[in-house]
C-alpha cells in the first residue's frame, strides 16, 4: 500500500520540503548557510510508518565545511606592512605568517589590541587584524681611551636603547699634553 512518512531536520539551517507524504514521493532538503563560520553537521530523519509492523528509519548526514575567515597581518613599522591569511574559525592558528623584520627592534609577536595571540590562539569567528609588537634593542657602549701615549682613567659601559636620544658620559680618560676633542668610532 501507500505508505506514509515523515522527514524531520535536526538543526534549523535543514529544512525539508515536504516533511511529509506517502508512498514513493519524493521530498528535497535545502541547507542554508549557517550563522556560524564553524563547520556544521546535521541529519535528517525519514520515518515510514510501518503499519502493523515496526517502522523504517533512515538518517540522512547533513555537513556543511567552515568558511575561511580572513586573518591580517600589519608590519607596525616592520616589512612586509600587511600580510592577509585564511584560517578555519574556531580551530587553533596553528600557524603565522613569516615575521616581519624592523631595524633596531625584535619582533615580540602579534597582537590583538593589548593581548598577545600565540599558534594555539583560537581562530575568531570574524575577520581580523593582528599587529605586530616591536621590542627595541638594547646596545652597551664601550669606551676606549685611545691606545697613543700614557692614557689614564676608565669609564663604565654604558646602556643605549634604538630609537631613543642618548648622551655619552663625560670622559672619564686624561694624556698628558692633551686637551679631549670627542670621540671616535674608530
Amino acid at each position: 500500500g501507500n505508505m506514509a512518512w515523515t522527514a524531520v531536520a535536526s538543526d534549523g539551517w535543514i529544512s525539508v520540503s515536504p516533511s511529509s507524504g506517502s508512498g514513493s514521493e519524493s521530498f528535497s532538503i535545502t541547507v542554508v548557510a549557517s550563522d556560524s563560520a564553524g563547520a556544521e553537521s546535521g541529519s535528517v530523519t525519514v520515518t515510514a510508518d510501518g503499519g502493523d509492523g515496526p517502522d523504517a528509519v533512515q538518517t540522512i548526514a547533513v555537513s556543511q565545511s567552515a568558511m575561511p575567515v580572513t586573518v591580517t597581518f600589519l608590519g607596525n613599522g616592520g616589512a612586509p606592512g600587511e600580510q592577509v591569511c585564511a584560517y578555519e574559525a574556531g580551530k587553533a592558528f596553528g600557524s603565522f605568517p613569516q615575521a616581519p623584520l624592523r631595524v633596531g627592534y625584535s619582533f615580540d609577536g602579534w597582537y590583538s589590541g593589548a593581548e598577545r595571540i600565540l599558534t594555539s590562539s583560537v581562530v575568531p569567528s570574524v575577520p581580523a587584524t593582528l599587529t605586530a609588537h616591536w621590542t627595541p634593542i638594547t646596545y652597551f657602549v664601550t669606551c676606549h681611551g685611545g691606545s697613543e701615549g700614557i692614557v689614564l682613567g676608565a669609564m663604565t659601559d654604558q646602556t643605549m636603547t634604538y630609537g631613543e636620544d642618548a648622551v655619552l658620559g663625560e670622559c672619564g680618560y686624561a694624556r698628558i699634553g692633551y686637551v679631549f676633542a670627542g670621540w671616535a668610532t674608530e
